[in-house]
C-alpha cells in the first residue's frame, strides 16, 4: 500500500510521516496556527461573557417569594422583580419565538410576546402589591 504525505499529497518513498522536512516544518505551522486560533477564540469568549451586562443573566426567580425575601430585594416602592415594570422577561424564547432546527414558532409560555406578567406582583409593578401576594401565598401554603 502506498503511503500519502499529508502536507503536499505525494507518495513517499521510504517509510515516514512526510516527504521532506520542509512539510514536517509546514504541517507544525499549521497545527501552531489552528492551536493559536482556538486559543484567541476561547480568549475572545471569555472577555464577551465577563464583559457581557449582568443582567441578561440575570436567573428567574424562585417563586413564590416568601415576604422578607421580596422586602430584603427591595431598594424603593418598586417590585424587584420586575423593576416596577409589571412583566418580566421570557426565559425560554428570543423576541416570542423559540427556534429549532432551522423554524421557528411562536412560545406557548409567553405566546409569542417576549415577556411574561411578574409572577410576584401580578403585574401591578407595586412593592406592596407583591408583599401582599407573598403573604396570600404563605398562608395557602400552610
Amino acid at each position: 500500500m502506498t503511503r500519502i504525505c499529508p502536507s503536499c499529497h505525494k507518495a513517499l518513498e521510504r517509510e515516514a510521516k512526510y516527504c521532506s522536512v520542509r512539510c514536517a516544518r509546514a504541517m507544525r505551522r499549521q497545527r501552531r496556527r489552528i492551536f493559536f486560533a482556538a486559543a484567541l477564540g476561547a480568549l475572545i469568549l471569555a472577555l464577551a461573557i465577563h464583559s457581557a451586562p449582568v443582567s441578561e443573566f440575570r436567573a428567574e426567580p424562585r417563586l413564590p417569594l416568601s415576604a422578607v425575601e421580596i422586602q430584603r430585594l427591595a431598594v424603593d416602592d418598586l417590585c424587584p422583580i420586575c423593576a416596577g415594570k409589571g412583566k418580566v422577561d421570557c426565559k425560554v424564547c428570543i423576541a416570542g419565538k423559540i427556534f429549532y432546527m432551522g423554524t421557528s414558532a411562536d412560545c406557548s409560555r409567553c405566546e409569542g410576546k417576549g415577556w411574561i406578567i411578574c409572577p410576584a406582583c401580578a403585574g401591578a409593578g407595586d412593592l406592596n402589591e407583591a408583599l401582599r401576594l407573598a403573604r396570600l401565598g404563605s398562608r395557602n401554603a400552610k
